[in-house]
């Protein structure tokens, strides 16, 4: 399925917790969506996404304020 939305991938903020889709039902590409603002904000670990951008690539790494990784993500393009 074809999306009528010419991206590859959607990368967003919002005030809640770390969320990816792998592939949006309506859309066909991936949203990543990364929390940590708003309301509370200090309750909640941090988190960051770490991106390595190739040719024809881009590989993405989700990391908890410790280090760790929760989350690892590739596109080919």
């Amino acid at each position: 399925k074809n999306s009528k939305y010419p991206l590859d991938l959607w990368l967003a903020g919002h005030t809640h917790v770390y969320k990816r889709i792998s592939a949006h039902p309506e859309w066909n590409f991936p949203v990543i969506v990364v929390g940590g603002g708003g309301p509370n904000a200090e309750k909640r670990p941090g988190l960051a996404l770490l991106f390595d951008v190739q040719p024809g690539k881009i590989s993405m790494k989700a990391l908890n304020a410790d280090g760790t990784v929760c989350d690892t993500f590739e596109l080919k393009k």
